[in-house]
């Protein structure tokens, strides 16, 4: 950790480490700090996870801050880090119907896990993410459990309109991991897509709404879930990398006015996605 004392005084104050010591062990668990007027200085943190699928509520640190004439701020922090989730090469690709019968889908373990902003586990009904590739495409599949249908928001029917607005899943791909260009997608669970290419100028993420993705998606319903099922050609996401893409993904349920996270912080940063690993 890299800290920067920016107040007017010296800083002499403990660090604590707040966490779940089944998901986590954390040392040093308390860090006294001194540090001058505008020093910086660089601390190790080392962090154990003993499952990585099962990381929320995630640690997080807290700091008495001095601020003004014997006045403390209590500043909080979720630790941040990249997962990581390795996508299984298959020899027969799933049918693209909106229907998660296929073998393929039968035989993977799915990403389950999604933490709200706060770094805590996330209050959305379970959200199971599905990844395969082969040669040629990636393979993405969500099923989206949903215990109320008739609180479900799928207004936009047409393309590139706000299905943002909709209950959704939203997708991140930076396809060459350049942590420059990216792609964004998402997708109301009608099957429909608003789609842009991004690329970070100068700090600043610029989007072209003009660009439509090589996305084949089909969605479909079960008793209780909501499902999507896609197919991304992988020179449609030129230039892309054979063996690592950045890769992020949340979803809506507007319902409950929350979000499921894979990897926080979550947003138009590709140096804060995730990385899919292909086998």
């Amino acid at each position: 950790m890299l800290i920067n004392n920016i107040g007017s005084d010296s800083l002499k104050e403990t660090l604590t480490w707040e966490y779940d010591p089944s998901r986590y062990t954390v040392k040093p668990q308390e860090l006294p700090l001194f540090l001058e007027w505008e020093e910086k200085k660089e601390y190790q943190i080392e962090v154990t996870i003993p499952n990585g699928s099962d990381i929320f509520p995630m640690p997080q640190f807290a700091l008495a801050y001095p601020f003004t004439y014997g006045k403390t701020c209590t500043l909080k922090n979720v630790l941040s880090f990249k997962r990581l989730k390795t996508v299984k090469k298959v020899k027969s690709p799933p049918i693209i119907d909106g229907e998660l019968n296929d073998k393929v889908w039968q035989s993977l373990v799915p990403i389950a896990n999604l933490g709200s902003n706060s770094g805590q586990l996330s209050p959305i009904e379970k959200t199971e993410t599905y990844l395969a590739h082969d040669k040629e495409n990636v393979y993405v599949a969500a099923r989206c459990y949903e215990s109320d249908f008739s609180n479900l928001s799928a207004q936009i029917t047409e393309h590139d309109g706000p299905t943002y607005a909709d209950d959704n899943v939203w997708f991140f791909f930076d396809s060459n991991l350049d942590k420059e260009t990216y792609y964004q997608l998402i997708v109301n669970s009608n099957g429909v897509a608003f789609d842009r290419s991004c690329r970070i100028t100068q700090g600043q993420p610029t989007t072209d709404r003009a660009w439509n993705g090589p996305w084949e998606i089909k969605a479909g319903c079960e008793d209780n879930a909501w499902i999507l099922e896609m197919k991304i050609p992988k020179q449609g996401l030129e230039p892309f990398d054979g063996k690592q893409w950045g890769f992020n993904f949340r979803r809506l349920q507007t319902r409950l006015e929350n979000a499921g996270y894979w990897t926080l912080p979550f947003g138009h940063d590709p140096a804060n996605f995730g990385i899919i690993e292909f086998d």
